[in-house]
């Protein structure tokens, strides 16, 4: 995705070479595994808490409590994922093929490129959707069709991307 990408910043209309690309891919791996485990940290600090609550007074008041901050962790998750994964996604991957991972992990900086101009991040996100989903239909066809889907995921997010780096560039006064 990052070797599609740079080719259409340089305005080369052309997919990468086969091949493994893991010289700079390995730094998006690294951000998005650190999101991902402060993620599942903060909901199971309320889940964990929530479960053990929930079996120690079952068929009480008391485990409703438990249920409810069970409940509490997982909706928390579900909301960041979907944070990070649609709305952020596109900044944390321009902050980190720029900047390395010190930017891709700077919050208030990937933040504050959104809340300047949503809309560009808002535009990318719900298009990285779609390319999820396009990715994801290939298992729903029990796997097999995974061989036809998979391989345009990654073409279809770099374009996103190269977008988004072009509109909130625009917008930011910058390319």
């Amino acid at each position: 995705m990052l070797a599609t990408l740079d080719n259409l910043r340089a305005g080369l209309w052309e997919l990468a070479p086969l091949g493994l690309h893991l010289g700079r891919g390995w730094r998006l791996f690294v951000v998005l595994f650190a999101y991902g485990l402060v993620l599942g940290v903060v909901a199971d600090v309320l889940a964990v808490p929530g479960f053990i609550v929930a079996s120690a007074y079952h068929d009480t008041p008391a485990a409703l409590a438990g249920v409810f901050l069970v409940i509490a962790g997982g909706g928390l998750a579900v909301l960041g994922l979907v944070a990070i994964s649609t709305l952020l996604l596109p900044a944390i991957v321009t902050a980190t093929d720029r900047g390395g991972v010190r930017q891709g992990l700077a919050v208030p900086g990937i933040v504050a490129a959104v809340r300047t101009q949503p809309q560009p991040a808002l535009v990318a996100g719900l298009l990285l959707v779609v390319a999820y989903a396009l990715q994801s239909a290939g298992s729903l066809a029990c796997g097999v069709g995974m061989v036809f889907t998979l391989g345009y995921s990654p073409p279809l997010m770099a374009a996103v991307l190269n977008r988004y780096e072009g509109e909130a560039g625009r917008t930011l006064g910058g390319s």
